[in-house]
């Protein structure tokens, strides 16, 4: 039942996730993986007395959380516990089953918006690929029902990516190769509207307007 392939998985990508300063020192930001066939997520542990996390970097497959739908426990070693932020991620789970992977970030330029309140606007036209701009729910508590319940509203129905006020970003993929893309794109996206901005007035554009009906 239990897919140690993906637990190896999660753990090199909260190293990648850290080499990319997504995640600035200990457990800031987390990431999962949804087993589609077996109901399962495989994600990120919380700091405890079993777990030591000085950052991303450190983490190994033992250290990976896997919960069902429910967010019961299913399979952790040393009794380690699922990062405070699993409601969010189930609650985007269930509300869009075609997302398999999650990238909840800490990074600097996207971050910028989210502590301003600001909607990252669609300035590129690459950024297409995740919805067009990137909405900023309304501030809730970490760990909260409420956080959950305003990130799945920022997403909507087909959004890549959504921004937590005051707290970071959230970027969704059909694996995790394709959410570290969508946050690529979404910390890009905001350091060139910051810049933009800086040097001029940017126009946004919008996802229907940028490849020709012909």
């Amino acid at each position: 039942m239990i897919n140690h392939a993906i637990k190896d998985q999660v753990a090199e990508a909260t190293r990648i996730f850290f080499e990319k300063g997504y995640s600035p020192s200990k457990d800031g930001g987390d990431l999962s993986i949804k087993d589609a066939e077996n109901d399962l997520v495989y994600i990120c542990p919380k700091p405890g007395r079993n777990v030591k996390i000085t950052n991303w970097g450190v983490i190994r497959a033992d250290d990976i959380v896997v919960i069902d739908m429910d967010g019961n426990i299913v399979a952790s070693d040393n009794h380690i516990l699922p990062t405070i932020e699993y409601k969010m991620h189930l609650a985007i789970y269930k509300s869009r089953p075609e997302i398999n992977a999650i990238i909840h970030a800490h990074a600097a330029n996207s971050g910028v918006f989210a502590i301003a309140g600001l909607d990252i606007p669609i300035l590129t036209a690459e950024m297409y690929q995740i919805g067009g701009s990137v909405v900023c729910a309304e501030f809730g508590k970490a760990g909260s029902d409420d956080l959950a319940e305003k990130m799945i509203k920022a997403l909507g129905k087909d959004k890549r990516g959504a921004l937590l006020k005051n707290h970071g970003t959230v970027a969704l993929g059909t694996d995790m190769d394709d959410a570290f893309r969508c946050a690529d794109l979404i910390e890009k996206g905001a350091r060139i509207a910051i810049l933009a901005n800086i040097l001029g007035d940017p126009q946004e554009i919008r996802c229907e307007d940028i490849f020709s009906s012909r």
